[in-house]
């Protein structure tokens, strides 16, 4: 209910009453109404997802690699919300949870090049594939688990 993902439930609740399932309040104009408190608060919604990412895998300690994560995950969660009646897909809720992705991992390499140790977290010995994708297939899963809950 947060982020605005449509549970299966009440997605069957509204058909069941001849509703449309799918209702789009696209709103496609960056900044069209300026800044506003919901901009920064999904800023500050997304800083733990980028930070946390590295955590879970190494490939990920790399900007752009997290950034484009945390757009992806995020567009995810904004095309989810055309099926919702009172949610908007907006463009600035993008660039503000992809900002906040982007803010994360700035923190987690700061907090690594400062602190004591060599890594923060391991460095992996060999490239594992599995292991790459884990926080696309945790992202992937965690947007099915609440769709469907």
């Amino acid at each position: 209910n947060i982020v605005g993902i449509p549970y299966i439930s009440d997605l069957i609740r509204i058909i069941t009453f001849g509703e449309n399932i799918f209702n789009p309040n696209i709103h496609l104009i960056p900044f069209g109404e300026g800044i506003d408190i919901g901009f920064v608060l999904n800023i500050f919604v997304f800083i733990p997802f980028g930070l946390l990412v590295p955590f879970i895998n190494p490939t990920y300690r790399s900007i752009k690699r997290t950034t484009f994560l945390t757009f992806v995950m995020s567009f995810m969660i904004e095309i989810s919300q055309l099926f919702t009646l009172y949610r908007a897909t907006d463009i600035n809720d993008l660039i503000a949870n992809t900002l906040g992705g982007m803010f994360g991992i700035l923190v987690f390499i700061v907090a690594e090049k400062m602190s004591w140790s060599k890594s923060l977290i391991p460095q992996p010995e060999n490239e594992n594939t599995s292991i790459n994708i884990l926080p696309i297939v945790i992202s992937i899963l965690s947007f099915i688990i609440v769709f469907f809950s």
